[in-house]
């Protein structure tokens, strides 16, 4: 999964980090999450105490998987998808068509 930083993001609303750890996080340079693991618009970490404190599937580990499906949508999220997209071995990309003009209009 992948999240943005919208104010309707479960990582935020059900408390799993501090509203001033997503600001540091913001400042930064992160873009959102994948896996609850916080890259920024390259795909790379971010260096935060956050990611240090992560109990999902490793992003690493990702590359071993042979297919992946990307399931998101939004303009809040395109540049999340993006970063997901160039920096693991998505094969599948479902979206709506306001996220796919984005991806698609660099």
């Amino acid at each position: 999964s992948v999240g943005s930083f919208s104010n309707d993001s479960p990582i935020a609303n059900y408390g799993f980090i501090k509203p001033s750890e997503l600001e540091e996080l913001q400042a930064a340079g992160a873009v959102g999450d994948i896996l609850c693991h916080f890259i920024d618009a390259e795909g790379r970490l971010v260096d935060h105490e956050v990611n240090r404190r992560v109990c999902a599937y490793p992003l690493q580990d990702l590359s071993d998987i042979p297919a992946i499906i990307l399931v998101s949508g939004g303009q809040e999220k395109i540049a999340i998808m993006r970063a997901a997209l160039a920096n693991t071995n998505v094969s599948v990309l479902i979206t709506d068509e306001d996220a796919a003009k984005g991806l698609l209009n660099r």
